[in-house]
């Protein structure tokens, strides 16, 4: 996965999220902790790439610490899963490493999402373990991955809470979340209580003080969007709640195989275990969303509600195990073989399409060169992601008030073929001029706009 991400940066072939996550990372870098309000989310866990990202300022470094959070869930969960499963350990990690929404979502673009499994498994393994101060530690780190991913862990929170004031005492062998019975249950319930309390707040606060769902605040404002209901999640269910028939209008056959398409991977198993319940948030603010990218199994979402899926899935195989070795076996085999087929046929990473080099990228790079580094200049998205790290100042998007434009005049991509069209007639009106031209590449350098400008083109 290392070579594929490197390979693809390479070619210029990320996206407006990763420019994004360089750009506020280069916030914090600088101390400014603007940065943590990330894209309209709450994320102070990007503090963490910080040093990483310091070391080393550039977008594949988002890319590869992304693989590697991914990738490190597997050692907690490798761990917790020695607990309850006597010999299919090793195959249930295979299956969390090799989970085809989550390996996709690896190669795409950076998201702070990619902390989520690592942290949740983390947690889960310090509860079982017995080891308090970890379980809070981890448990308030995946509170603080952004918002959304705050009513998740509350909810793991209360659940462990009530579960807890209802187990038995047992001893060090019977103990254990999967089992229902703890050392110290009270001291478990007060822990579930007060985590899911603290991560309730959170994500109330950031919701109610900020609000980044309200009508041109940030990009999250155009996700929950439906001709009755425009105003974020929580007044679309206050709309579908007026009046349920409006649901027609918000679910679609495309949205229905979602879930689908996580469970097939896992042989449906998260299906016997309660524990998967706890993915039921995140899938709802998936599915309500108007925006496509959200429910595409293979981007960032997916790691908010893959966690409480697998932790299903261990659980469906220790019960099985319980009953008969030979059928938690063979289903954990089944899982396996639907992993493999799933990659083989209907792989989402589309590994091929993104191996390509971005267009004209060579003459670009030269073009970029010409713009002074203090000024705003912008650009295609696959230019803006490759450069965004050097070139704090550059914008995804084509605004009034960017002085300067760099763009191929035969860009495959309509809407930038759109935009060289509106510079050409303002070349010809005598506000912009071509300072340079490589190739199709020109640089444009436009006259001086107010600053409140609209945006006129968006990709």
């Amino acid at each position: 996965m290392t070579i594929l991400v490197t390979k693809r940066w390479l070619a210029w072939r990320y996206g407006f999220d990763n420019g994004v996550f360089q750009h506020s990372m280069n916030m914090l870098a600088r101390g400014d902790l603007a940065g943590i309000r990330n894209g309209g989310h709450w994320s102070p866990v990007l503090l963490l790439l910080v040093p990483p990202f310091r070391l080393w300022p550039s977008g594949l470094t988002l890319q590869l610490a992304q693989v590697a959070l991914l990738g490190a869930a597997v050692v907690p969960a490798y761990a917790l899963a020695r607990r309850y499963l006597a010999r299919g350990a090793g195959g249930f990690a295979a299956l969390l490493l090799f989970y085809p929404p989550v390996l996709a979502y690896a190669y795409n673009d950076m998201h702070e999402a990619a902390f989520f499994p690592v942290l949740v498994w983390s947690t889960l393994w310090a509860l079982d373990r017995e080891r308090y101060a970890l379980f809070a530690l981890f448990g308030f780190a995946a509170a603080n991955v952004r918002e959304d991913a705050s009513f998740g862990v509350a909810i793991f929170g209360f659940a462990l809470g009530f579960i807890a004031l209802r187990a038995r005492t047992g001893t060090a062998k019977e103990s254990g979340i999967l089992y229902g019975c703890f050392r110290r249950p009270r001291a478990v319930a007060l822990g579930g209580f007060v985590l899911g309390s603290a991560s309730f707040l959170i994500a109330a606060a950031y919701l109610t003080l900020y609000d980044p769902y309200r009508a041109g605040g940030t990009h999250l404002g155009g996700i929950y969007t439906y001709p009755f209901s425009n105003a974020g999640p929580f007044a679309l269910l206050h709309a579908l709640a007026a009046d349920p028939r409006r649901i027609a209008a918000v679910f679609s056959l495309e949205k229905a195989l979602y879930v689908p398409k996580l469970l097939l991977p896992l042989a449906a198993l998260p299906l016997v275990s309660p524990w998967s319940l706890l993915a039921l948030p995140q899938l709802a603010i998936v599915l309500l969303s108007s925006n496509r990218d959200v429910w595409t199994p293979e981007l960032q979402y997916v790691a908010l509600s893959s966690p409480w899926l697998q932790l299903g899935v261990l659980d469906a195989l220790r019960r099985f195990a319980a009953r008969a070795p030979n059928v938690a076996r063979n289903w954990q085999r089944a899982a396996i073989a639907c992993t493999v087929l799933v990659l083989l046929l209907a792989n989402p990473m589309h590994i091929g399409r993104y191996q390509k080099p971005a267009y004209a990228r060579e003459d670009a790079a030269r073009a970029v060169a010409l713009v002074p580094v203090s000024d705003s200049v912008a650009l295609p998205i696959p230019w803006y992601a490759a450069l965004a790290a050097a070139r704090l100042n550059s914008v995804p998007y084509f605004c009034d008030d960017v002085p300067w434009a760099v763009y191929a005049d035969d860009d495959p991509e309509p809407l930038v073929r759109s935009v060289v069209a509106r510079l050409e007639r303002e070349i010809a009106s005598g506000v912009t001029t071509r300072a340079a031209r490589f190739g199709h590449v020109s640089v444009f350098r436009r006259s001086s706009r107010p600053k409140d400008a609209r945006c006129t083109a968006e990709f």
